[in-house]
């Protein structure tokens, strides 16, 4: 059978191989060659549906009081090279081999976006006045955070069934209450939408905190045809949970030895509260990092049937923990573990990649959440960034940012001319000196055609001036034009009596 490995972005997140320890580590890999989907899918959808049968049994202790087994994954990945229902898919079918009517009555393939549809789903599994364990199985987690953001609801009650707290729902009929809830949820999630929720109420307010995502992406091309059944697989993996499963169910606390405390509070702990230090943007993620250290570690614990944690154990959580800080960090741009990338070198990467056709002004203002004056404001002083006008489509042409290359050679160009340099003086024509007209001179005019009747007398003062004006013309280009010479008096020309038909006619 030939095996195609498909091209993975080279950043992509790495996970630490103690991840894949124990039980889990063993039957995440006797199905690897028979899936598409990442291990780290399959590994952390089985723990989801592991934790979920084991429902109110066993606890793991810690200095705050013991805390339940619960355990929420987001796979996020994007769509299609993802494989996220590919992950979970084959995890499902060792989980329904394993707990078959577990997987048929407790299992919903859906979770609802509501407080009122996720109260109410509870409240259908009561048997005997006590909720059952419930795993919440949604491939549609970009539609659940959307229609989450309408019903505040929904928040509150996920954070409270977390830690396992009472959920009281009012209407006006009364008050429903669902006491001892507990719930395990796999998500499935594209990477834009999870960065989506950034900076949202529900992000600082600590609703998607309580899950932990894992980025995914297709760990391999199998052949569609001629592809080795995977059944005998997950029947004995199937069985191998099952026997777990029944032993950790009789256990009530999972506890941590004086010798591994010791060992978690020099090593572990550490490291997972600095994954997280000076970003304000990844904490909102991974503020229950420790908690859920201690909730993975000992479910590997009764996964490999003991109740007590070992630091093999706290080091494959460890693993899972860190690679989930990693994700966030990949997965949002924006939050960076040292430092904060500043907003101008951001944008001029987003606009370096977009390409020369560059990008629309109202793209970057919802990218970046910037008002148009800010936005010129910080491109005004970036040599790299350019601003045309786009192609009219009815209304107004929009401005599409470019990047440029400051360090480009510019091309040649004809250098305008200096503005501050004399302009050549233009000289008019000298008038030759026999051409100048003596004083007393008349220039000749030619006959007019004598007209008949009282209009004669008009024509004749016409001409007559006109021949006085030729001589004012020649005296004038005279004073300009002959500069050395010294000014000539000319006598003054008496004016003929004007007329206005006269005035009218010139």
């Amino acid at each position: 059978m030939t095996v195609v490995s498909p091209v993975a972005p080279a950043a992509r997140p790495q996970i630490n191989g103690d991840v894949y320890t124990g039980l889990f580590g063993r039957i995440t890999e006797a199905l690897d060659p028979f899936t598409e989907g990442d291990r780290v899918g399959v590994l952390v959808s089985l723990l989801a549906g592991f934790s979920a049968y084991l429902g109110h049994g066993p606890s793991v202790e810690t200095a705050k009081g013991e805390s339940p087994l619960m355990f929420w994954p987001v796979l996020i990945g994007p769509s299609g090279v993802g494989r996220k229902g590919t992950a979970t898919g084959i995890a499902v079918s060792v989980l329904e081999h394993a707990f078959r009517s577990f997987m048929e009555e407790q299992a919903i393939f859906e979770l609802p976006a509501t407080g009122l549809g996720f109260i109410g789903e509870l409240s259908d599994h009561v048997v005997d006045g006590k909720i059952q364990p419930l795993l919440f199985v949604t491939e549609e987690g970009d539609s659940f955070i959307a229609n989450a953001k309408k019903d505040a609801k929904i928040g509150t009650y996920l954070r409270k069934a977390w830690d396992g707290a009472t959920l009281i729902h009012k209407t006006g009929k009364g008050k429903t209450y669902v006491r001892d809830p507990y719930v395990s949820i796999i998500m499935h999630v594209q990477p834009k939408n999870w960065a989506a929720i950034r900076g949202t109420k529900d992000a600082t307010g600590g609703t998607y905190n309580r899950f932990l995502p894992v980025y995914v992406y297709q760990s391999k091309s199998l052949p569609v045809f001629r592809s080795r059944n995977s059944t005998l697989v997950i029947r004995a993996m199937a069985r191998d949970l099952r026997s777990a499963a029944d032993y950790a169910r009789d256990i009530d606390t999972v506890t941590v030895p004086d010798h591994v405390a010791e060992v978690f509070e020099s090593k572990h702990r550490p490291i997972v509260e600095s994954l997280t230090s000076g970003s304000e943007e990844l904490s909102q993620y991974t503020e229950r990092a420790v908690a859920y250290l201690a909730r993975v570690a000992a479910l590997y614990a009764l996964a490999d049937k003991r109740e007590e944690i070992n630091e093999r154990d706290l080091d494959a959580a460890l693993a899972l923990v860190s690679y989930s800080v990693e994700s966030v960090s990949y997965t949002l741009p924006e939050a960076e573990m040292d430092r904060e990338v500043p907003l101008a070198i951001r944008l001029e990467r987003f606009l370096r990649e977009a390409g020369p056709d560059g990008v629309p002004a109202t793209q970057l203002y919802r990218k970046f959440d910037l008002k148009s004056a800010a936005l010129k404001t910080l491109t005004a002083s970036m040599h790299s960034v350019e601003i045309e006008l786009g192609p009219s489509t009815g209304g107004r042409r929009p401005e599409i940012y470019k990047w440029i290359d400051p360090d480009a050679e510019p091309e040649a160009q004809a250098e305008p001319p200096d503005p501050k340099a004399a302009t050549p003086r233009k000289e008019r024509p000298l008038v030759a000196a026999a051409e100048i007209p003596e004083p007393g001179h008349s220039t000749p005019v030619p006959a007019l055609t004598p007209v008949p009747g009282p209009g004669a007398k008009l024509v004749r003062e016409l001409a007559a001036r006109r021949d006085v004006q030729a001589k004012l013309r020649a005296a004038k280009e005279v004073t300009v034009t002959v500069a050395p010479a010294p000014a000539k008096v000319r006598p003054a020309v008496a004016k003929p009596k004007k007329s206005r038909l006269l005035d009218s006619l010139l």
